[in-house]
């Protein structure tokens, strides 16, 4: 599978045009080394995300922020999408001070 350099949508191997944005599909560019780094780093964050979370649950009141916090994470990373920097200070001081110095170190 391929995925749109614009938009991220998942395509087909024999797509000439992206159905999420309608833009043509070319070649993809070649992932640099930041890019795996950002990705390493994402990746990081939303393993520690999911054990603070479970490890949370004994007190309910977290888990009320927690889990839709880790469920969108969860898929900003595996659609390989921005997350926004008011998302990772609210991890930073909701979720874990592991995972959201990750999120916020990605970009550096």
């Amino acid at each position: 599978m391929k995925y749109c350099t614009k938009c991220g949508k998942e395509l087909v191997d024999e797509a000439v045009v992206c159905t999420g944005c309608g833009c043509p599909v070319g070649q993809a560019p070649k992932a640099s080394a930041s890019n795996s780094n950002k990705q390493t780093m994402r990746e990081a964050a939303r393993i520690i995300m999911i054990v603070f979370t479970v490890f949370t649950g004994f007190a309910i009141i977290p888990l009320c922020w927690m889990i839709p916090m880790t469920v969108y994470l969860n898929n900003r990373v595996k659609n390989n999408e921005e997350i926004s920097l008011a998302y990772k200070i609210c991890c930073l001081l909701f979720c874990g001070t592991v995972p959201g110095i990750l999120l916020l170190l990605e970009d550096i």
